[in-house]
């Protein structure tokens, strides 16, 4: 067995898939002080378990829906988009005022 190791494959004994898991753990578990006290943070298995419960969600729901009848969501959608044009409009004049005031940092001055 081999794997890819820098600039050329690797054969042999050292080559084993526990060792691939063994790195592929070790930096993953990895975590950066700075966030290591944030939500979902300190591992990646609650991360995986979200990921996991999404993709079953998505195939329960075509199950489910198969043989019914669409929603219609078109008031729902339309109140969220307003929403969402309310809100980037705030934004950005959020930005426009800390930019005039001179706070913004310079990096996002033109």
């Amino acid at each position: 067995m081999s794997f890819y190791k820098g600039a050329k494959f690797v054969q042999g004994s050292n080559a084993s898939f526990f060792a691939v898991l063994r790195n592929l753990n070790r930096r993953l578990l990895f975590v950066d002080k700075r966030v290591e006290d944030w939500f979902l943070m300190q591992t990646y298995t609650p991360t995986l378990l979200l990921v996991v419960a999404y993709l079953v969600s998505i195939w329960l729901g075509k199950k489910l829906m198969a043989n019914r009848e669409a929603f219609q969501v078109k008031g729902v959608m339309f109140a969220y988009n307003v929403f969402l044009v309310i809100l980037n409009a705030h934004i950005v004049y959020e930005v426009g005022g800390q930019r005039k005031t001179g706070m913004m940092p310079s990096f996002f001055q033109c």
